[in-house]
């Protein structure tokens, strides 16, 4: 919903609007000059729909560039609960807290320290090298910021109350926001998301945060095939959104059910991609050898069965099979009346 990005906060003069917002990071983020006057510094977020004019030396801040912008969000009457929540837990569950932390800046000025920040909770894990050890994250950082990202461009921001929210646990990371999906969850990968948000995503986007719109959870899922780690699990809850990102596992620990989550992501994501879903890719996806390619083929064969894919060409052999996504399949020919 944009209604409530319209919304216009108290009168201020200039210089206050100037002090409310962190505009010179804003223009940092666009590679623009900031060593502007505070006049000239107004006008240029009116023009960005940051600010609308009252009269000549008054200005009311636009809920967008509050959410965006603030120096701190509990300077907005209504937009405080907006405010990224961080919270790391000690163990699998949510019974003993570690730390936890509110982000009250705007999403676009507070965006690298929010991701500094949960770079710097997740597990990593010590690595032999060739020449040197190294440390690794157990997750894809990449992944990471796409999906956190996404959570604050879709949120349903009409809803009062209740803001984003990025959970650690020791197995896992779980990224919530308000607002149920727009998109079916099996076909996020190759439908355009139905953003509620679209000012939100066009500043987010020219500030680097973003890639282009319906990008998102389809970079995020090839940054998780690429470092071969389980695939992300989507949720729809009452009123909620829910993206799951397990920590690094091998293929033999991952349960039946990612595996074949797995599977339909990797032939979601190849077809929109252009290339083929088989045997071969999938041992690369799971980077195991070819010595599980019987494993693999009756990991295949359970997809089938689910419904999950289908196969390209049915009489093909085995070995040679190539396959589709379920929804990617051609209807059957129609009987002809002749």
């Amino acid at each position: 919903m944009e209604a409530p990005l319209s919304n216009l906060n108290p009168v201020m003069s200039t210089i206050d609007v100037i002090n409310a917002l962190d505009w010179q990071s804003f223009y940092k983020l666009l590679g623009m000059p900031t060593a502007l006057e505070p006049q000239m510094a107004a006008d240029a977020l009116c023009s960005d729909g940051m600010l609308e004019r009252n009269l000549p030396d008054n200005w009311n801040i636009t809920n967008l560039g509050a959410i965006l912008l603030a120096e701190d969000l509990r300077d907005f009457s209504g937009l405080w609960p907006k405010a990224v929540r961080v919270i790391q837990y000690s163990g699998k569950s949510n019974i003993e807290t570690n730390r936890e932390r509110v982000f009250h800046r705007g999403y676009a000025v507070g965006f690298e320290q929010l991701m500094d920040y949960i770079d710097a909770l997740l597990p990593t894990k010590e690595v032999i090298g060739r020449i040197f050890r190294e440390t690794v994250s157990m997750y894809s950082i990449p992944a990471v910021r796409e999906l956190v990202a996404n959570m604050l461009v879709h949120q349903d921001l009409a809803m009062t109350g209740c803001g984003p929210m990025v959970e650690i646990y020791s197995n896992r990371v779980e990224i919530t926001n308000p607002g149920e999906s727009l998109v079916k969850l099996n076909r996020l990968v190759d439908v355009r998301p139905q953003t509620r948000n679209k000012a939100i995503a066009a500043i987010m986007r020219r500030a680097g945060i973003c890639e282009e719109l319906g990008s998102g959870i389809r970079n995020a899922i090839l940054a998780i095939e690429s470092a071969q780690l389980p695939p992300p699990k989507f949720e729809t809850l009452p009123d909620f959104m829910r993206v799951t990102i397990y920590a690094r596992q091998d293929f033999k620990d991952m349960s039946r059910t990612d595996r074949l989550r797995a599977v339909y992501q990797h032939a979601c994501l190849r077809y929109v991609l252009g290339e083929k879903t088989n045997n071969a890719s999938l041992r690369q996806r799971f980077g195991i050898s070819s010595r599980s390619t019987t494993t693999v083929s009756r990991l295949l064969n359970e997809a089938l069965k689910a419904g999950m894919i289908v196969a390209e060409k049915p009489d093909a052999s085995t070995r040679s099979r190539n396959y589709l996504p379920n929804w990617a399949a051609s209807p059957p020919a129609q009987a002809s009346d002749h």
